[in-house]
Order: C-alpha cells, then sequence, then structure tokens
C-alpha cells in the first residue's frame, strides 16, 4: 500500500513547494490526524510571507475542518494526544499567527500546547553539559543566529544611542551577541553556566571580561548599565531571583533587556521539546515592578523559532 505522503516528499524534493503543500492538503482532508502531513504543511506555511502565507493558512484551516484559529486550539488537543506531536503542531502554528501580527491569538494557540504542572528545574550541571557538548556547533544552528539578530534589532529600536558605561552578556553563550554589544559599551563582562561557552566568548575576542558562573550568583559581584539575558530566562521556574539580582546590580538609570516565552496566565511549562518555563506579560511586569524596575519597551518576536517577548526595563 502506498504511503500518503509520497506524493508531498516527491513533489517536495522535486522542488515544488507549492505542489507539496497541495498534496499535503489532500492528505490532511482524507486524514486529519496524520501527523506528518499536518507538520509539512504547517512548515510550508510558515515558510511563506505576507497574502502568500495569509492565503495558504486559510486553506490549512478549511482543509483541517478546523474553520478558525480557536476551533483549532480546542481541537488540536483532542486529535493528537501524544505530546511531542501535539507541540511539533502548535508551537508551528503559533509562530505562523505570530508572524501575521496575530499576537492574542498567537498566546492563546501556545498557550493550548503548555501545562500549569510544573516540573523541577533541570539541574545546572545537566544545562552546563548540554551546551559544552553543543558549543563547537552552536553558531551554526540559523535558529540562533536569527534570534539575536532579532533581539540586537529590538535593542537597537528601543535603547538610547549612546554606549554605555559597563554592560554585561548573561549568559553569553559563545558570544553571538557580543559584536553588537562592543560597540554599545565602554566595557563589556561576558558570563555562561558553561565552561565551554564561557571559553568561546573569551577567544572571541569581544569581551574584556569572561565570568563562569551561574547569573544569580554572577550578578551580585557586578554593577553595569546594562544588563542583556537574551534566551535563558526559560530555565528559571521563578523569575523574582534573577530579577531581584539584576536590579541590584544595576546603576540607577540602567537596563535590563531580555527574552522571556509567554503563558496565557501565571507560569506555565512546555508539555515536550526542550524545559520552557513560559510567564504571563502582567507576571512579567509585576515581577519587575516589585524590584524597581520600570517597562521601556516590550515587543512580540522569535526566538529559538517559538513565540516570545522582547522586554526591556529600567531602573529608577
Amino acid at each position: 500500500m502506498d504511503d500518503p505522503m509520497d506524493e508531498v516528499y516527491r513533489r517536495h524534493n522535486a522542488g515544488d513547494q507549492v505542489g507539496a503543500f497541495v498534496a499535503a492538503l489532500a492528505v490532511i482532508r482524507d486524514d486529519p490526524g496524520l501527523v506528518l502531513a499536518q507538520i509539512a504543511a504547517l512548515k510550508l506555511i510558515s515558510r511563506a510571507v505576507g497574502d502568500t502565507q495569509a492565503g495558504m493558512f486559510e486553506q490549512w484551516l478549511q482543509s483541517t475542518g478546523f474553520g478558525n484559529l480557536d476551533n483549532a486550539a480546542v481541537i488540536l488537543p483532542a486529535l493528537f494526544e501524544c505530546p511531542a506531536e501535539l507541540y511539533a503542531i502548535g508551537s508551528i502554528l503559533a509562530v505562523i499567527t505570530a508572524s501575521q501580527g496575530r499576537h492574542r491569538e498567537a498566546l492563546a494557540v501556545f498557550g493550548s500546547f503548555l501545562t500549569a504542572d510544573l516540573p523541577a528545574p533541570l539541574a545546572k550541571t545537566d544545562v552546563a553539559k548540554e551546551y559544552g557538548n553543543t558549543a563547537e556547533v552552536y553558531d551554526q544552528n540559523i535558529l540562533h543566529t536569527a534570534s539575536v539578530d532579532f533581539f540586537t534589532a529590538f535593542l537597537d529600536r528601543s535603547l538610547p544611542g549612546q554606549p554605555v558605561a559597563v554592560a554585561v552578556d548573561v549568559p553569553c553563550g559563545s558570544g553571538m551577541a557580543g559584536p553588537w554589544l562592543r560597540q554599545r559599551s565602554g566595557r563589556l563582562i561576558g558570563s555562561d553556566l558553561s565552561a565551554h561557552m564561557s571559553a568561546m566568548a573569551e577567544a572571541s575576542g569581544h569581551y574584556d571580561q569572561v565570568i563562569c558562573g551561574d547569573m544569580v550568583e554572577v550578578l551580585p559581584n557586578l554593577t553595569v548599565d546594562l544588563v542583556v539575558s537574551h534566551g535563558s530566562l526559560y530555565y528559571f521556574r521563578d523569575l523574582v531571583p534573577v530579577a531581584a539580582e539584576v536590579a541590584k546590580a544595576l546603576r540607577p538609570g540602567g537596563w535590563f533587556a531580555f527574552t522571556d516565552y509567554p503563558a496565557p496566565c501565571g507560569t506555565m511549562a512546555t508539555i515536550s521539546g526542550n524545559l520552557r518555563y513560559c510567564r504571563a506579560p502582567d507576571l512579567v511586569r509585576a515581577v519587575m515592578t516589585e524590584q524597581g524596575l520600570e517597562e521601556s519597551a516590550c515587543e512580540w518576536g522569535l526566538t529559538f523559532g517559538l513565540p516570545c517577548v522582547y522586554w526591556l526595563f529600567r531602573k529608577a
């Protein structure tokens, strides 16, 4: 018996993306529960832009029988009981929705694939080992490089033009944000939990000092004007200790720029893939306000291929 996905693969391998999309929709109309067809269609939609993407997305909604996003958010969890399958589909769907500027709907869709049952955080040693094992190829992943580019573009739009005296990039990873931060700080400090990543950041030549350690333990020893934390706070189930140490490290008028994954309410966690804690924007604002940090800018964006929020706060 022929695999229903054969035509999708054949068209895709031939470079016929439109034909692959049409073939995927045909499979979905026959069996909306076939996860490979759903993922193929959504990935093709996510690569399109503008009106083309909007038209493809509408075709997908009609082919699945969902009709609209609200229905999709309800039906998908019932259709795919496997958390890995559900999360794979839901995360792509949320990215598509966010890229169309439909942020309320993106938050609702993304929230449908999160859980309020919060698992224990990963051990610091496990996190350090994970990044140490991937350090040599980390910069080769386009999701990583694009995420840094998107975030620094937000900082270009949101921070004052003049450089700050001292900035800290925490965690700095291999130093991908180093070139941007080097131009905007008199003194630049990097810090990362992974010894391998710290060594790569130091070797990049962008930092005046690199410290290997947990950001909550490193920050109390610093006095800075800018704290940048990209793609890392999702490891913290509780944001309060981070915000408290950032507030102590910042001079009056200093800035805290970071990314965080959103949740519809409170703190939630991803149901599959890498463990990520996600927070409601109102919760983030409340935590920062409690530490004397005032919101300066907030935008929706993408980090590591998932919808996120770019934040900028200032110490009074």
